[in-house]
């Protein structure tokens, strides 16, 4: 069976440097419609004939290039299924009989989170996918392991130290894999590739058609609809200052906050000025000592956004208390004069299968940007990466977003290093209070812990010691409630 691997890497190359695929484009097209089917391959190896089409238009006759237009696309109308009705047949299931004598053990949980998601797209049971991949294992692939963990050909794998590395459950991918996944795994897009060539796929009265195979496929390849990795987003750690952590005193540098900390980590100096995080979260982990910084804002109506500073500073617990992102209803309020509103985009989206790339480190992808009539107003235009936006007629840009992560520990969902942050510069926040007629308001949360330091019982204290509040206004100064800082 081929790798998959490689057509993931081909669909990568063919992006940037398709000249290089070029000669071997029949082979690409054959793998997406004529090959054995696989889901995943078909549907890489036609993103590699379309970027080698695109690039060098004619190397694929009319016929062809509309066949690969199609892959991974049902060809029948979607049927309407409603999620308590009776499961169907699956094509096979229809014309013959299924042994019910277990022939291969697919694993712990493979069943429920791998096999029933892809049945429930064309009504049928996690039984009958059970079946189809079964089939394809013993029958068409004449695989003679039995899927036991005892019968495991690589001696290393069935070693106590590698049991965290080829670890799976709910669905998720392991770090490695070992044979009896490889084979159910590779086995159940061989089973997607065939349903969906021969069954209509199904919806329910709450989903659009097409839309969960859609989803369930998204799941399953790259993470960006652009064909570029998750690790092509990574950005260079920033260099900041309070980046790096104390080496002296570090009895104090977890009890003690002082203001001017707060502020420092809203400003970053650039060459051509001032800039302001807007919206940020990163971790810092360094010789024992962790620190997390978040830093949101939101928009508020300048007649009462000194009311507002005053009221919050009045909570017992900050956690009371949220900074609406943009159109997030349920914290946004308008009560006439009162206004706040969020501005920023914050999206939380599931990753593919680039987030296991070692490159990427579950980076914190997507990136932060603005709601779009701001963004309008502002008149800016991003790059194709959300990297960096820039003012009419101007090559330099006025904001960007950086992402970084520097790897995760071994063994630990934690990485050591990580973060993303949007920054705007300092003129064009001005410019956002003048034309949105609106005073920014910045919650800024330092939070610092020690290595097996317990957590304090009176949190709500705690919280309130570590965060601050701020205001931002069209003169291009910031306030709290006692003080109005002059930046430089």
């Amino acid at each position: 069976m081929p790798d998959c691997i490689f057509f993931i890497a081909c669909a990568r190359i063919s992006i940037d440097n398709p000249l290089i695929l070029k000669p071997h484009s029949e082979v690409f097209s054959n793998f997406a419609l004529f090959s054995m089917p696989h889901i995943l391959i078909q549907k890489f190896a036609a993103d590699i004939a379309i970027n080698i089409e695109n690039a060098f238009p004619r190397t694929y006759k009319e016929q062809i290039l509309n066949q690969l237009y199609y892959v991974g696309k049902s060809q029948f109308r979607a049927k309407k299924l409603e999620p308590y009705n009776t499961k169907i047949d699956s094509y096979l299931h229809k014309v013959r009989k299924f042994d019910d004598e277990e022939k291969y053990m697919h694993g712990w949980d493979f069943d429920h989170y791998w096999f029933d998601p892809l049945g429930r797209l064309f009504g049928i049971s996690e039984k009958q996918v059970d079946d189809l991949a079964t089939e394809i294992i013993v029958s068409d692939w004449k695989i003679k392991f039995d899927g036991s963990y005892a019968s495991e050909p690589r001696d290393i794998f069935r070693r106590y130290s590698h049991n965290d590395e080829t670890r799976h459950s709910h669905g998720s991918y392991p770090e490695a894999e070992e044979y009896q996944f490889y084979l159910s795994y590779h086995s159940l897009f061989v089973v997607a590739s065939n349903l969906l060539k021969n069954m209509p796929l199904v919806y329910h009265s709450y989903y659009k058609k097409f839309e969960e195979w859609e989803q369930w496929l998204h799941y399953h390849t790259l993470t960006k609809p652009n064909g570029k990795w998750l690790s092509d987003r990574r950005d260079h750690i920033p260099l900041l200052p309070y980046l790096i952590l104390p080496g002296s005193d570090r009895d104090n540098w977890n009890k003690e906050y002082h203001e001017n900390e707060f502020i420092d980590r809203l400003i970053i100096n650039k060459n051509d000025g001032l800039w302001i995080n807007v919206c940020a979260y990163w971790e810092n982990d360094s010789q024992g000592l962790k620190e997390n910084v978040s830093i949101s804002s939101a928009l508020v109506s300048p007649s009462t956004s000194q009311s507002l500073l005053h009221s919050w500073n009045s909570y017992d617990n900050p956690q009371d208390y949220k900074l609406p992102d943009f159109d997030e209803k349920q914290f946004e309020k308008i009560f006439h004069p009162f206004k706040l509103k969020g501005y920023i985009i914050n999206e939380q989206k599931s990753s593919g299968i680039d987030d296991y790339d070692s490159f990427a480190d579950g980076l914190n992808y997507p990136a932060y940007k603005l709601g779009e009539p701001y963004n309008k107003i502002l008149n800016l235009t991003p790059d194709k990466d959300l990297r960096f936006w820039y003012e009419p007629q101007n090559n330099i840009p006025v904001m960007e977003c950086k992402i970084w992560n520097t790897g995760k520990e071994r063994h630990s969902e934690t990485s050591k290093n990580n973060g993303k942050y949007l920054a705007v510069s300092l003129n064009l926040l001005k410019k956002l209070c003048i034309k949105a007629k609106m005073d920014i308001i910045f919650e800024v949360v330092i939070k610092r812990k020690k290595d097996r330091q317990e957590e304090k019982e009176d949190y709500g204290k705690e919280r309130k010691r570590q965060t601050r509040l701020f205001l931002f206004s069209s003169d291009g100064r910031f306030r709290d409630a006692r003080t109005y800082y002059k930046l430089r």
